[in-house]
C-alpha cells in the first residue's frame, strides 16, 4: 500500500470510528478491519415496506453491480443528470448524459436540483424525477452522494418516509482502489487520469460520510453482492421474496 493510500484509509477509519462513537458505540476497542462490521450491525435494523433507495458509497465499491440486483428485484433508476462521458460499461438509462452547454440550459430554466460539481463534473437531478420520487408508489432507486440527499431532505422532508438510505462500504480500502483503478482504466489513458485525481475523488468522497450523522443511512459492507441484496430484501419482507438471486 502506498503512502497516499495509507493516508486516505487512516481517514477512512477515522471517520467510521465518529460515526460509531456519534452512535453512543465505543470504538476504542475495534480492530480497524472490524469497525465497517460494527458499523452494519449498528445500523442494520431498519422500516419495513420501503419504496424507494438512495444508494450512497465510495467509488468502486460496487454500486453498480448492486444496482443491477436492485432491478432485478422489481426497481427502476431514477438517473442523475451529468456532464460525465458515458463509460463503455454502462447502459443508456444509466444516466442523463448531457454536455455543458445543454447542462446550463437545464440549470437556467429551472429544471434542476441541486446543480453542482463533484468529482470534476457537473451533476443534478430533474425537478420532475424529484416529483415522481415524492409521490410515485413504484420501488424507485437513485445513485446519490449523501451530501446530494442531505440536501435533497432539507427541501424535501417528505422522501424520509417510505426511504431507506444505504451506503455500501468497501471491505477494505486496498480492494477499493484496485476496483476503481481497473473500472477507470480506459479514461487514465484518454484523459490523463492520474493516481494523485484518484486519491483525491476518495478523500472527496470518504469526508461525504460525515453527513452520515444527519440521514442516519444503513451501512452494508459489500463484501459479496449476495448478502447486500438479502439485507434489502429483508427490508420489505414477503414483498420481494424469490427475486433478485
Amino acid at each position: 500500500m502506498t503512502s497516499d493510500l495509507r493516508q486516505i484509509e487512516a481517514l477512512f477509519l477515522v471517520l467510521c470510528r465518529k460515526i460509531l462513537n456519534q452512535r453512543g458505540v465505543s470504538s476504542s476497542a475495534i480492530a480497524d478491519g472490524e469497525l465497517v462490521y460494527a458499523l452494519e450491525a449498528l445500523t442494520i435494523e431498519a422500516p419495513k415496506g420501503i419504496n424507494t433507495l438512495f444508494l450512497s458509497g465510495i467509488s468502486g465499491v460496487g454500486k453498480s453491480t448492486v444496482a443491477l440486483k436492485l432491478e432485478k428485484l422489481g426497481y427502476k433508476k431514477v438517473a442523475n443528470v451529468t456532464t460525465r462521458p458515458r463509460r463503455s460499461s454502462e447502459r443508456a438509462e444509466d444516466g442523463i448524459f448531457i454536455s455543458e452547454n445543454e447542462f446550463k440550459h437545464l440549470e437556467t430554466t429551472n429544471q434542476l436540483f441541486y446543480p453542482h460539481i463533484r468529482n470534476g463534473v457537473w451533476q443534478a437531478i430533474m425537478l420532475s424525477d424529484i416529483k415522481r420520487l415524492i409521490h410515485s408508489t413504484e420501488l424507485l432507486y437513485m445513485d446519490k452522494s449523501l451530501a446530494s440527499i442531505a440536501e435533497i431532505l432539507a427541501t424535501y422532508p417528505e422522501l424520509r418516509s417510505g426511504t431507506a438510505y444505504i451506503y455500501l462500504l468497501p471491505p477494505a480500502i486496498d480492494i477499493l482502489h484496485q476496483r476503481i483503478c481497473t473500472r477507470e482504466s480506459s479514461l487514465i489513458e484518454s484523459s490523463g487520469m492520474s493516481n494523485e485525481a484518484i486519491m483525491k475523488r476518495f478523500e472527496e468522497e470518504i469526508d461525504d460520510m460525515k453527513y452520515a450523522c444527519k440521514i442516519k443511512p444503513v451501512f452494508i459492507v459489500n463484501d459479496q453482492v449476495k448478502r447486500v441484496i438479502a439485507i434489502i430484501k429483508s427490508m420489505h419482507g414477503v414483498n420481494l421474496d424469490g427475486k433478485g438471486e
